[in-house]
């Protein structure tokens, strides 16, 4: 809770840095990047729209395989808060693909996670059971790994 604090005291600092990394090819994956690990401090500040805003940005640049896929997972979590389900499903499986192809557990599980929450909400029950019964084959996570894509 301390580090999200002083997160929010330097929210404008983060808002420049992302407007100016976005903005800027040569640190356009990098400020991806920063809004992929920023989705958890907007949900947790109910800055869903503006979170919303700056991921679907983010996810316009090009940037490495695993951070597509936790920006797309963050993505996928603003729409699953205000509600739009439908569209929370569909962004999680583009994650789940992008996860798959950076060899990402953490992405994997994530969207698994986000399609299934998705999936309830919408009442489609039928649909759920299926096709998240199936258990999911990731790398594992006690391979050694030299893609950043390992840490979280």
């Amino acid at each position: 809770m301390v580090l999200l604090k002083r997160l929010r005291l330097e929210q404008e600092n983060v808002r420049s840095a992302l407007e100016w990394g976005l903005g800027c090819p040569s640190r356009a994956a990098d400020a991806s990047e920063l809004a992929g690990a920023l989705f958890w401090f907007w949900t947790k500040r109910g800055l869903f729209e503006e979170g919303e805003r700056w991921l679907a940005r983010a996810i316009d640049v090009p940037a490495p395989a695993w951070v597509r896929a936790r920006t797309l997972i963050g993505l996928a979590h603003m729409q699953d808060f205000q509600g739009r389900h439908s569209e929370a499903a569909v962004t999680a499986t583009q994650a789940l693909a992008v996860g798959r192809e950076a060899g990402d557990p953490w992405a994997i599980s994530v969207a698994l996670f986000l399609q299934s929450l998705a999936t309830f909400q919408m009442g489609t029950h039928d649909v759920a059971g299926p096709a998240h019964r199936r258990p999911e084959r990731s790398p594992s996570l006690g391979a050694k790994s030299s893609s950043r894509a390992a840490r979280c």
